[in-house]
């Protein structure tokens, strides 16, 4: 890939989390799955294009750990982000989207967060879902 397109795809990512609804709107295919920490969860179709977070959008980011992999017309990128948002704790997550190239735009197809553990918030292991017992 060359840099021009892992530069607007970086461009894409960062405005999904800062321009709010109409970022989401225009760079997110209307058949996108998207799984968000809890209370949101998994979001399929028109309903990740209106979460609630893109009313209030994240007015301050931080990626690191980016990593790009192109197979034909698929991207994916990860990467660590830390979030801000005024009357919020900040976010921190292990993040994955993945676009695919639609004629001569990038549409955002899915996305995933996964977040850290910090002092009180456990660690994904201890989730409840986590312990159940399957007997």
């Amino acid at each position: 890939m060359t840099m021009r397109y892992a530069a607007t795809l970086w461009d894409l990512e960062e405005r999904f989390w800062t321009d709010g609804m109409d970022s989401a709107r225009t760079g997110t295919s209307d058949e996108s799955i998207m799984i968000f920490p809890h209370p949101f969860g998994i979001l399929q179709n028109d309903r990740t294009r209106a979460r609630p977070e893109q009313q209030n959008p994240w007015r301050s980011i931080g990626m690191t750990n980016r990593r790009l992999e192109r197979r034909g017309d698929i991207v994916v990128l990860t990467y660590s982000v830390s979030a801000e948002k005024a009357g919020a704790p900040i976010h921190e997550a292990f993040c994955a989207s993945t676009y695919l190239l639609d004629g001569d735009a990038w549409r955002r197809m899915s996305h995933n967060e996964t977040p850290l553990p910090h002092e009180g918030r456990p660690a994904f292991a201890a989730h409840p879902l986590n312990s159940r017992r399957t007997e």
